[in-house]
């Protein structure tokens, strides 16, 4: 079995999704929220990497941080693994 390495830049496939899920036909109330529950060595390196490209000084707390989008926030959390 071959694997295939997901391609694309992780802020443009966000912002991609963003733009499907504004355009959805449904009215929300307020702000569609998109939850992304990563292991600790994911959720590392993808606070670092949206910290590098937005320019930001995100600062983490309680294993959680926070990107807007357009009109869509992804909540990124480091999962338990004792939870599973």
């Amino acid at each position: 079995m071959t694997t295939t390495q997901k391609k694309g830049e992780i802020l443009n496939q966000m912002a991609i999704i963003s733009d499907l899920l504004e355009n959805i036909n449904m009215k929300c109330a307020r702000e569609t929220t998109v939850i992304i529950n990563l292991e600790k060595d994911e959720f590392e390196r993808i606070f670092k990497l949206v910290n590098t490209k937005t320019k930001t000084n995100l600062n983490p707390k309680e294993n959680k941080f926070t990107v807007g989008i357009g009109e869509v926030v992804y909540i990124f959390s480091i999962i338990d693994p004792f939870s599973i």
